[in-house]
This record gives C-alpha cells, structure tokens and sequence, in this order.
C-alpha cells in the first residue's frame, strides 16, 4: 500500500489511477511463501497502443513498465519519470498528459499512433473517422461473394472509433483492440463474407472472460450508433 508520494508528478499518477488498477513495487518483499491462498486473475496493458482487452469492471489490472520505488527505505513512494510515456500530446492537455481509466474517455489516431483524450479536442460534425486507405487484392477474382447485408453491416462497424472506455460503461472496458482488426481487415481484404464469424474471432478478451463471449459481443453491437468524431490535434484525421 502506497503511503506518501514523494514528488508531485507521483501523486498526480496516484490520483488519476483506476479503482481496480494495481502498482507494481520495486522493493524488499518475502521470498518464500508456504502455500498459495487464492489464484486472482490480472491483466496488462501499454497504455501508449492499442492494447487493452476487454476487461470486467472488478478485473484486476496494471500498466505495462510502470512500477514505484521506494524512496531511501521510508514510507516514500515515487514513480520514475522513465517509466512514464505521456498520452495525450497536444499543446494544452487538461489532463497533463495523464490517464484515468475509470473516467477518462480518449480515441486513437492511427497516422500518429496517439491518444488524446476527448475533452482536449473540438467535436467536428463529420460522420465517419478517417479510415486507413484499401489496398485491393492483386487477385479479386479470388475473393470470396459477400452479401450486400454483410457490407452493410461492416460499413456500420468500420464507423465506430478506436476508443478506450466505451460510451455507455465507465471503467476500462474498452473494444480497442476489436475496432482496430476491424480497420486492418477493410485495408488489406476489404469486408469478409462473414461478419458474425470475424467479430467472434477477433473478439480480445481478457483470459478469464473467455466464457463472457456472447455478452460482450452483444456490449459491443449495441453501442450508440452515431458516435461523435473529433479532428486529430496534430495531423488530418478525424478520430
């Protein structure tokens, strides 16, 4: 349990930690343990890339290099400023760069490999984000017949953003990663024949919610149909 931060930039982090987030310790601790009490599952993410999972709101998780030490053996705890790549790098963050998965909302551009949150950028009043230009197969003959429901519906799913948190659900829950397979797929093979059988294989989950397919596929399919977009702050993307 962290007592004190030493520095400000430390309480900052703390501060805008998750409620189920976890801080990683780099100091003395036990070496031997008799018996193992309980197994707890705890996911991982980078928070600078598309990376975070599908998480439930109680799973435990934590950020990718990030960790505390303490300070000359006291309650002191800091976070090295190394350890730390900051999101969101506009010229005015509200939030300073920081990341609160429990209340921030922020979208991905794809040019810049970036997030930002929302609230640091001006909602445009475009209907699509910018999509990564379709590269056509050398050989379309070989493609498989797609029906015109299939390319209705992935139009509709190639609207949603790259986000982390979704609309309607506070918390990490985020289909990032989904979305991001998604834009890859239109790129390089366009719309699949089956578009139900795509989602269910590409649906990225936390390993402990593999039997949670159906609902969160339903989370998934049910979000608001006309999301917002937002102008990238350093390129030409809508996000």
């Amino acid at each position: 349990m962290l007592i004190q931060c030493s520095d400000t930039f430390t309480a900052d982090y703390f501060n805008l930690a998750g409620e189920n987030e976890l801080f990683p310790i780099r100091h003395e601790t036990i070496t031997i343990g008799d018996a193992i009490h309980d197994i707890i599952a705890v996911e991982h993410f980078d928070p600078t890339t598309v990376s975070l999972r599908a998480f439930h709101d109680t799973t435990l998780y934590y950020r990718n290099d990030h960790y505390f030490e303490r300070v000359n053996n006291s309650d002191f705890y800091r976070l090295p400023r190394d350890t730390v790549t900051l999101l969101c790098t506009g010229s005015e963050c509200t939030f300073h760069g920081l990341y609160d998965p429990d209340e921030h909302k922020m979208r991905y551009c794809h040019d810049c490999a970036t997030w930002f949150h929302i609230q640091c950028m001006e909602e445009s009043d475009v209907e699509s984000p910018t999509l990564p230009p379709y590269i056509r197969p050398l050989d379309p003959s070989n493609a498989p017949p797609v029906s015109q429901e299939a390319r209705d519906r992935w139009q509709a799913l190639l609207r949603y953003p790259i986000q982390r948190g979704t609309h309607q659900i506070s918390g990490v829950l985020s289909f990032e990663i989904l979305v991001l397979r998604i834009r890859m797929q239109e790129s390089t093979r366009g719309c699949p024949p089956d578009v139900n059988s795509f989602l269910i294989a590409n649906m990225p989950l936390a390993r402990h919610l593999a039997h949670y397919l159906d609902t969160y596929l339903t989370i998934f399919l049910n979000q608001p149909p006309n999301p917002s977009f937002y102008p990238c702050p350093t390129c030409d993307c809508y996000i």
